[in-house]
């Protein structure tokens, strides 16, 4: 998998809301949509608690087991973390990490493809 670039990340992001509004196109690409993607984080981000949103794509991936702990934080993701509470990857798909992109802060989310 390759690491997905912010703008490329904000391109889909852009499809999709454009997509949505149209349930003709919507359908057509629904698809495109659903491509399996990993979430990267560090673990620290799964203790908060200030979304709903948040905390329902966590429930509903850990209950799926699609969420692995105590990865070791490289660096080559560029996260503003310490590296001591490791990393969590998230096997999820794109339209699913879309609607909970921006509530992750900027320097703590890695979305490969």
């Amino acid at each position: 998998m390759k690491r997905l670039s912010e703008k490329k990340i904000q391109e889909h992001i852009a499809d999709i809301r454009l997509a949505a509004k149209n349930p003709k196109a919507w359908k057509s690409q629904y698809s495109a949509f659903c491509i399996p993607v990993r979430l990267e984080i560090p673990g620290g981000e799964l203790a908060r608690d200030d979304s709903g949103a948040w905390l329902g794509f966590l429930a509903g991936h850990k209950m799926m087991g699609r969420i692995t702990l105590g990865l070791r934080i490289t660096g080559e993701e560029r996260f503003w973390a310490q590296g001591l509470e490791g990393k969590a990857a998230i096997e999820s798909t794109l339209v699913s990490v879309v609607s909970i992109w921006d509530e992750l802060p900027k320097h703590r989310r890695a979305l490969y493809a």
